[in-house]
């Protein structure tokens, strides 16, 4: 397995509120200075832009998951990490495979052991993962889809990502490739965790909580029940408000994008 090399660059400066980062005048310099300093050089909220533009390399493997997922039906997964020298961003020409509703744990251990010992990865900024086409009609989202809200968001995350997202520090992005559509969350300078351990606040307690919170109801965790372990019990049950509701009490922002096209903020507006 190869890492595919991101370009040097030099870090500029950050505007305020800008309209667009372009990926090599700021999105690779933002993530190579969380790289080489972490939390402490994350941006606040308002100074992210309204889109983001993700390199050719991105899109090569973000199509490649996309592809691979829509002919097996199975989950992909990937990284994007930095070596030693933290000059480039380095992704996986081919990602790890999993089931149809997840990627196991200890799938994903043996591609980061991989990257650290075989290629040289020191620092893991952040994940992708695919969803399989069925993904969001197996969690009720067919109906829900048809009811457009005012944050535009048309792929969701599941409450398991997002509960990965929040507890994994270090982990600075997450993106999903879903049917058409990428979708990204960031951390921010405001983004906060749990507010207790993961033994207080599992993922099945928290998976619950959302879930519940907005219309479904939990059956269990994604290793019993897999994309099926919430289904709807009200008419007004919505994913997407979900999404927007875990990004708000956490302090995180949404991203979103068709296939080779630039990342649009979805939230907050």
């Amino acid at each position: 397995m190869e890492n595919k090399g991101v370009d040097k660059g030099v870090i500029p400066s950050s505007p305020e509120s800008p309209d667009k980062w372009g990926y090599e005048s700021q999105f690779k310099a933002y993530l190579l200075l969380l790289a080489a300093k972490g939390s402490i050089a994350l941006e606040k909220t308002r100074q992210f832009p309204e889109k983001i533009e993700l390199g050719v390399t991105w899109h090569e493997m973000l199509n490649n998951m996309r592809e691979s997922t829509a002919s097996d039906g199975t989950e992909k997964w990937a990284f994007a990490g930095v070596k030693t020298e933290r000059r480039g961003i380095f992704l996986p020409t081919v990602p790890i495979k999993g089931t149809s509703d997840y990627v196991p744990g200890e799938t994903i251990k043996k591609m980061k052991d991989w990257a650290r010992n075989k290629a040289g990865i020191v620092d893991f900024l952040g994940n992708i993962h695919s969803h399989p086409g069925n993904f969001a009609e197996s969690l009720s989202q067919r109906i829900s889809s048809l009811v457009m809200n005012k944050h535009d968001l048309v792929e969701v995350f599941s409450a398991g990502d997002l509960y990965s997202f929040i507890t994994r520090p270090g982990m600075w992005f997450m993106g999903v490739v879903a049917r058409e559509y990428n979708i990204f969350a960031f951390k921010a300078k405001e983004s906060i965790g749990l507010g207790v351990s993961r033994d207080g606040f599992s993922q099945d307690d928290f998976e619950k909580y959302w879930y519940e919170k907005f219309g479904f109801k939990y059956l269990g965790s994604a290793k019993d029940f897999g994309a099926s372990r919430a289904i709807s019990v009200s008419p007004d049950a919505n994913q997407k408000k979900m999404n927007i509701g875990i990004a708000r009490r956490h302090g995180f922002l949404i991203y979103q994008g068709k296939a080779n096209k630039d990342l649009i903020k979805i939230f907050p507006k």
